[in-house]
């Protein structure tokens, strides 16, 4: 995991920041947040298996 994924989880999940702060604070949109997010949970199925359900 890339130092970018890395803050995008500690503030969204760990300090509770919106999508929309996180965005700003990392300067860029937040199309590319949820694409980074998308890119997260895919590597978590690969570790974790996939035992979360939608």
């Amino acid at each position: 995991m890339d130092s970018s994924e890395q803050q995008l989880l500690r503030g969204l999940y760990l300090e509770g920041k919106t999508i929309s702060c996180m965005a700003r604070e990392l300067q860029v949109s937040r199309k590319t947040l949820y694409q980074w997010r998308l890119r997260i949970q895919q590597k978590a199925v690969v570790l974790l298996g996939n035992t979360f359900a939608r």
